[in-house]
């Protein structure tokens, strides 16, 4: 999985927040109802569900699946920074508050 941002038009890959996006994502694949993803168009599908919520002061807009470098495909997690003014979504949980 990839964390990209968009800005000015252009993406880049997120290094610093990117383990902890990844995290969320893991979080709510465990968390949401169903049966897990087994295929990559079920993770897909799984990770547009986080599509319009925030993750440091991050608003993810888009989640992909392109073709990898070497086999497979690769999940793509675009966000953009968040303006400042704009309330950050929370999910509380029994051990603290996941973003």
């Amino acid at each position: 999985m990839t964390v990209l941002r968009e800005h000015a038009g252009r993406r880049s890959v997120v290094s610093h927040h990117a383990k902890h996006t990844r995290g969320v994502l893991v979080g709510h694949l465990l968390r949401r109802e169903g049966e897990p993803p087994t295929t990559a168009d079920g993770l897909l599908a799984a990770a547009r569900e986080l599509v319009g919520t925030t993750v440091d002061r991050r608003r993810v807009v888009a989640a992909e699946l392109v073709a990898g470098a070497r086999r497979g495909q690769t999940l793509e997690l675009v966000v953009v920074d968040a303006p400042d003014r704009e309330p950050v979504r929370t999910r509380s949980t029994s051990t603290g508050t996941m973003f």
